[in-house]
């Protein structure tokens, strides 16, 4: 068991229309690595298993029939995901060459971190930081 990969506790689990594109797309811009692509035996993707440092994120397709819906579905947006990043200012410069669509440049926070925020192409809302 010791030689197994630490799982974190809460793993954020994302729906998509295009969950393969979004997987594409997360690690040209934002370095994410794709870990495992589960299909169903009709070649419809069921999952997807990404990495980013040491925690996970998961990836399905949106199923109206089960109440999913992609990001780009919503009238509004329902939640952010945040990613801390060893360099924020090189992140931000990676994304914005891969054609994210920049949602604010990165900022110094009074909280205590240096951020920047994004969307993906359908609409889901991410945010990369450094503390200060």
């Amino acid at each position: 068991m010791s030689d197994q990969i630490p799982t974190p506790s809460v793993v954020p689990y994302l729906f998509y229309d295009d969950p393969a594109g979004i997987r594409d797309f997360l690690a040209d811009a934002f370095g994410f690595t794709a870990v495992s692509t589960h299909e169903g035996p009709d070649g419809e993707v069921l999952n997807i298993e990404l990495r980013v440092g040491d925690k996970f994120l998961m990836l399905s397709r949106a199923r109206a029939d089960m109440g999913m819906s992609s990001p780009a579905g919503l009238p509004a947006a329902h939640a952010m995901v945040l990613v801390y990043v060893e360099d924020v200012d090189a992140h931000f410069a990676r994304a914005r060459s891969a054609g994210a669509q920049i949602w604010y440049e990165p900022q110094d926070m009074p909280y205590g971190q240096r951020e920047y925020g994004a969307r993906d192409p359908e609409n889901g809302f991410w945010s990369f930081a450094t503390l200060l």
